[in-house]
């Protein structure tokens, strides 16, 4: 087997919440990496999406959640708006890193 780094498309890693939520929430699930060789950018990273097997996407529920905020670069432009509407709504609701002051009002 060999290893490489991925990056989630949609997904800003820049929250320690992020990486909080892979250990917490995702390390024992079943997952499935879903990349295009395409995609490949510097340092050989694969781009792609990660879901859970029963099909939802994570990455777009970590922006949902408010785990992460939204990353415009590398997403397919039919998944843009679905991505934005995600963070809008993480935003209105105040969840996770949108929360004031780390609550929720």
């Amino acid at each position: 087997q060999k290893e490489q780094p991925v990056r989630l498309i949609g997904v800003a890693f820049s929250s320690p919440l992020a990486i909080t939520y892979f250990e917490k929430n995702l390390r024992d699930v079943p997952l499935r990496f879903e990349y295009s060789p395409k995609d490949k950018n510097k340092g050989n990273v694969l781009f792609g999406f990660l879901y859970f097997q029963e099909g939802k996407s994570v990455n777009l529920e970590m922006v949902r959640k408010g785990i992460a905020p939204f990353y415009p670069e590398n997403i397919p432009l039919y998944r843009k708006q679905l991505f934005s509407d995600a963070e809008n709504l993480a935003r209105k609701e105040k969840a996770g890193i949108w929360a004031v002051n780390g609550k929720k009002e």
